[in-house]
């Protein structure tokens, strides 16, 4: 078993009338080797499975890092809807119930991307 340690940082300056800066770091214990992890191209015209149906709670990391032009993204599938985009430089990081499948195919042109998820023993 392993242990994920995801950190996050919020700032804004100079946008708002007070500046905002929100730090969480959060132990998620329980956590099996990566299932999968590595990186990936997709392309405009056939959707790429990134993580396939999962039997169990899970956590999926995925960051886009490049495209062909700069304007480039991906739309992300969890289940049967296209809930996200992501765009040059922009990653996710979401825990998901089980029986979700997510997909994700380049808009523009062809991406790259890198990603991992995770199952854990217990929701």
């Amino acid at each position: 078993m392993a242990t994920l340690i995801p950190k996050i940082s919020l700032q804004t300056q100079g946008s708002m009338t007070d500046d905002l800066d929100i730090k969480t770091i959060h132990s998620i214990s329980k956590i099996s080797d990566p299932k999968e992890f590595g990186r990936v191209e997709i392309t405009t015209t056939a959707t790429k499975t990134i993580m396939p149906t999962n039997s169990s709670y899970c956590y999926i990391y995925m960051k886009l890092q490049e495209g062909t032009n700069a304007t480039d993204y991906l739309t992300v599938s969890i289940g049967v809807t296209s809930d996200v985009r992501l765009r040059i430089g922009e990653f996710l990081f979401l825990p998901l119930i089980n029986s979700k499948e997510v997909k994700a195919i380049a808009v523009g042109g062809t991406c790259k991307a890198e990603y991992g998820y995770w199952s854990r023993s217990e929701a």
